[in-house]
């Protein structure tokens, strides 16, 4: 295969292949990013049977619950387990959305950097919240701030509250942990929160909320 570097047709940046990309990929690739390709694609496209195909930007607006300059602006759109919205461009896999949003304005991302929050939302795809920095200053500054996620499982998040998905709170937790001293049955008390029993007996052993004295 020719592994010919080549310019993004938008912007100039050199562009290499990556690891095991095939030859009908790379020799049909025009643009580094979406970003470029929303606005190096001139007009709307059709399909064939006439119909205005939505750009992805468009689409990306579309699900995006827009307020304050300094507030979240929460993806509407579907999530994925960790509570990043995604977006499919046509014919590619699936994008987080704030990552997306980072490129729309502010163009491409470096390559090695990964997109944080400075919120802490991971549904937020306000760009006033996002930043660039290496996987390890990510997982530092998530550890700085008590959210690490253990086991690839959301609900394990360190400060639970704080979770998209969270159905307990820090009160909860102690008026779980105080019942269950009392010797009320597990199954019992996770009937009265709406979680599951695991999810109690696992509060109850600090095996999570352990920041919950």
């Amino acid at each position: 295969m020719d592994t010919t570097p080549k310019a993004c047709e938008r912007c100039g940046v050199t562009m290499t292949p990556a690891y095991r990309v095939t030859k009908k990929y790379w020799e049909g690739r025009r643009f580094c990013s979406p970003a470029c390709r929303i606005a190096g694609t001139a007009g709307a496209r059709r399909s064939t049977f006439g119909k205005t195909k939505v750009s992805l930007e468009k689409r990306f607006w579309g699900k995006v619950s827009k307020k304050g300059d300094d507030e979240c602006w929460p993806w509407t759109g579907k999530r994925d387990i960790f509570g990043y919205g995604i977006i499919r461009p046509v014919r590619q896999s699936d994008i987080r959305a704030h990552r997306l949003s980072y490129e729309l304005h502010y163009g491409p991302i470096p390559e090695g950097l990964s997109v944080c929050h400075r919120c802490d939302n991971p549904c937020c795809v306000n760009p006033a919240h996002l930043f660039v920095g290496t996987h390890q200053e990510n997982m530092a500054d998530m550890a700085a701030k008590g959210r690490q996620v253990f086991q690839r499982r959301p609900e394990r998040a360190t400060h639970g509250e704080q979770h998209y998905a969270a159905k307990l709170d820090s009160s909860s937790i102690v008026a779980i942990r105080q019942r269950r001293e009392n010797g009320e049955q597990l199954d019992q008390i996770a009937r009265s929160y709406g979680v599951s029993k695991q999810t109690i007996w696992r509060a109850v052993h600090r095996k999570t909320w352990k920041h919950v004295e």
